[in-house]
């Protein structure tokens, strides 16, 4: 019997019903421990909501009828992870089980919101995103001080292209001929709905039918955090918090009274390193709550070279990525991929 029970612990599932289930006991449309405790407590009481076989009592008979139940209601597949999407020619909105994310498709184009669920103060800057795609440029002779280069956070995308999967959501941004016609630029956010995470992946695609030579970006990494409540930066190797006596880097950004000023940076060599190598984080406190946003570069085809940065001005914090990419043939494409993690409690 004591075997029996275990077996039955080890192999609780849900039962998918929609109406009560007999032996449901905490009516919440699954059999599981829950109710084997439940009835376990009424073991040798003659309560008639535990009385699975009718008898006027409780006893190892009714536990016997509540693993037929079980035998009856095998396991169903999982609900599939919670997640809602609004979108308008503006902004998008993705609120899933863990987080809520906002991309705003227009000057500035970037996430201009990143919470977990109940988070008191927001990731993102007001008004500068996170996950941004701030420069993009290559050499270009013809051009006058040799580059082609375009500021795209400044620039209005057009509403992304939504792909709906049972565990992921797609906000697929493209823009076409940048800079020269045939060239197109994307950002794909890839968004879990199982766990506070997301990827967003920068991609170039040539078919211009020339040469692109020594394309460069700077993208998120995070981007512009919330530096009124940021109390920590890091990079895989360095830890930077405000100097004394200032809480946050707003404040010592002020104090300085100077345009800008590096933080902390870590340079990266795809020769000797893999890509989740480099690695930075920010750490917001509100009170006595900690949130922590880390990045990871994940993903790095055709790159020659980046480092990343955090840089504090006056009026907001600035992390991100620059990137030095091979030349580009004809049909050739280059890419990046940030991971992006949540988290509470530092």
């Amino acid at each position: 019997m004591v075997l029996l029970l275990a077996l039955v612990l080890l192999s609780l599932a849900p039962a998918g019903a929609d109406t009560p289930l007999p032996g449901d006991f905490n009516q919440d449309q699954q059999l599981d421990q829950a109710d084997l405790q439940l009835l376990r407590a009424a073991l040798g009481s003659a309560d008639s909501r535990y009385d699975l076989n009718g008898d006027s009592r409780v006893d190892l008979c009714d536990f016997f009828r509540w693993v037929d139940q079980l035998e009856a209601h095998p396991p169903q597949p999982a609900t599939p992870p919670y997640y809602a999407i609004s979108s308008t020619q503006q902004i998008t909105v993705v609120s899933l089980t863990w987080y809520t994310l906002e991309v705003h498709n227009s000057n500035p184009f970037g996430i201009s919101s990143l919470r977990l669920a109940g988070q008191a103060v927001d990731f993102a800057h007001p008004s500068l995103p996170l996950g941004d795609w701030e420069w993009f440029w290559f050499s270009d002779p013809a051009q006058p001080q040799g580059q082609a280069r375009i500021k795209l956070m400044e620039q209005t995308w057009q509403p992304p292209e939504v792909e709906r999967r049972e565990e992921e959501v797609v906000l697929r941004y493209r823009r076409q001929n940048v800079l020269r016609r045939g060239v197109e630029v994307e950002v794909a956010y890839h968004l879990d709905a199982r766990r506070p995470e997301f990827t967003v992946e920068y991609t170039v695609r040539n078919h211009s039918g020339q040469f692109l030579i020594s394309p460069y970006m700077m993208v998120g990494f995070p981007g512009f955090a919330n530096q009124q409540w940021v109390e920590e930066v890091s990079t895989a190797e360095k830890v930077r918090r405000p100097t004394r006596p200032f809480a946050n880097f707003l404040a010592e950004a002020k104090a300085r009274k100077v345009a800008d000023y590096l933080l902390l940076r870590q340079d990266w060599d795809p020769q000797t390193q893999t890509p989740e190598a480099l690695r930075g984080a920010v750490v917001l406190r509100a009170g006595e709550k900690g949130y922590t946003l880390t990045t990871t570069l994940t993903a790095a085809a055709g790159l020659k070279g980046a480092y990343i940065a955090h840089t504090n001005k006056p009026l907001y914090l600035t992390s991100h990525l620059y990137a030095f990419f091979q030349s580009l043939g004809e049909g050739q494409s280059r890419s990046v991929a940030v991971h992006y993690a949540l988290s509470r409690g530092k």
